[in-house]
């Protein structure tokens, strides 16, 4: 089953031959090789890892407090969720992108977070093969001492969108429960403070 999902997604990318059928949209867990989470722990413990974090954390505090603008990271906010996405124009590497992914899963599970999915989805669009990386994230459900469920920050969802193998953007979005059987929230400025300054 595996090899026909992989050569659907060959024969849509490269052509088929002699078969027109097209992919509408394929999904499934998102796994990393051996050889990904060995070249990922390198990077995470490296200097550059460090390097990229801190460049992407200055520009978002720029951009998020109206001190700059970047046209390659921009910032979300509203009532319910907030959050940022950043694109190549950072200058980051295709395989930077799937490591930052990891990597910001990590450090929300720092956070006391716990990993509710991971998945990839496959979605044709016209200009050839989206792809959609996710980790969603949900927090660790401990009792408020008013008898509320404490949400922390709310949901977290971690997304890197590749258009044809090609890393477009990466965004993270943090999303407010509004029942009332959860606690308000803590603000989104503590979030990314925490966030960009693990590890």
């Amino acid at each position: 089953m595996a090899e026909n999902f992989v050569q659907k997604i060959i024969d849509k990318l490269f052509g088929t031959k002699g078969e027109s059928d097209t992919i509408r949209m394929l999904d499934g867990p998102l796994e990393r090789s051996e050889s990904f989470e060995k070249a990922f722990q390198e990077w995470s413990a490296s200097s550059k890892a460090h390097e990229i974090i801190s460049n992407i954390s200055n520009i978002f505090w720029n951009v998020r407090r109206g001190t700059g603008f970047s046209p390659g990271l921009f910032v979300y906010s509203s009532p319910q969720a907030n959050g940022f996405y950043f694109n190549s124009k950072l200058g980051i590497s295709n395989l930077g992108f799937e490591f930052l992914l990891d990597g910001f899963r990590d450090r929300v599970l720092e956070m006391g977070y716990s990993l509710y999915t991971s998945d990839r989805k496959y979605v044709e669009v016209p200009a050839g093969i989206q792809r959609i990386d996710k980790h969603y994230l949900k927090p660790n459900s401990k009792s408020h001492p008013d008898g509320l469920f404490n949400q922390n920050y709310g949901n977290v969802l971690l997304e890197l969108y590749s258009l044809n193998e090609e890393p477009q953007y990466l965004k993270c979005m943090v999303s407010i429960y509004s029942d009332r059987s959860f606690a308000e929230a803590q603000p989104f400025e503590i979030f990314a403070e925490c966030f960009f300054s693990n590890g």
